[in-house]
Formats: structure tokens, sequence, C-alpha cells
């Protein structure tokens, strides 16, 4: 085979809508092995057809499940968690003489959307006593810290201002 086919990818310039749109047929597809003539995935289907007949599906979802997956990963890169399982952090509170030990137990993107971004939230539970905690991204440097070393001196602050 010596002719290499030069292809371009039809789902590269589609908006997150409509790849979502594409997967959900997709999905159909994969059940009935049938793309319905009147969605909008029979029309880029035809494209790979007339391009390559006969051979038409391996490139066709290739192309789709890349793409949505290079999407997601473009998008998914603002969503790393500052924290992780089993990881210490040190929560705060007035009247505290020290910061609380904690270990981070489980770590989730809820379905509360700031932005375009899930929200990170996580579950703690005290060291000492076992306790367990639900936290905020946002409660970062606010409620819970990431070193003792920053709880204690965010402490010496509330202290020094009156505030514990």
């Amino acid at each position: 085979m010596d002719e290499q086919i030069d292809f371009y990818n039809c789902f590269k310039s589609s908006s997150d809508d409509d790849l979502r749109k594409y997967y959900e047929q997709y999905k159909e597809f994969q059940k009935t092995g049938i793309i319905p003539e009147n969605c909008e995935l029979r029309r880029v289907a035809d494209v790979y057809i007339s391009k390559i007949p006969g051979a038409w599906t391996v490139p066709f979802t290739t192309d789709l499940l890349e793409t949505i997956a290079d999407r997601w990963m473009t998008k998914s890169k603002a969503l790393i968690s500052p924290v992780a399982n089993e990881q210490k952090v040190y929560r705060i509170n007035r009247g505290l003489s020290d910061p609380v030990e904690m270990i981070v137990t489980e770590v989730r993107f809820t379905s509360i959307i700031k932005g375009d971004t899930p929200v990170i939230s996580f579950t703690t539970s005290d060291v000492k006593d076992n306790n367990q905690s639900l936290f905020f991204e946002s409660d970062i440097g606010e409620r819970v810290y990431l070193t003792k070393d920053e709880a204690v001196e965010k402490l010496k602050e509330m202290k020094e201002s009156g505030c514990n």
C-alpha cells in the first residue's frame, strides 16, 4: 500500500456541545450498528464514507474519540486538586491554640460548577479523634492549611488581631 490518505479530522473544529451530541449519537450507533439518516453524526459519517469507502469506521471512530479525549485532557489540566488522599492538612478555628492535624480521606470534583470548572471538595479525618470534616478548595488558606507552619502562622495572626 504505497498510497497514503491525506485526511482531515472532521471533529477537531466542533464545539463542545456538538461533541456531546455526536458522542450520544455514537453510543446509540454502538448499540444498533446504524447511524440514522436524520442525525448530525450521519452528516459527518457521510464525509468519511466519501473519503474512505468501505473502511471508514476506524478513522471515523478514532477521530471522534481522540478529539473528545484531547478536549477533555486540555480542559482537565485546570482540574488538578491541590490536595491528595492520605495527605496531612491542618484546620484552624477561633479559640484553638494549635492547629488540628487531619488526613485527607477523599477528594471529589463536585457537581457544583464555578465558571467552567467543577468545585473540588475533600473529606478529612482528624488524626486524634477521627472526626470527619468536609472542605472545599476555597477553604484552603482560610480554614484549612496545607502545612503546619502556615496554620500556626495564621493562628498567630488571629491572636494578634484579637480574633482568637
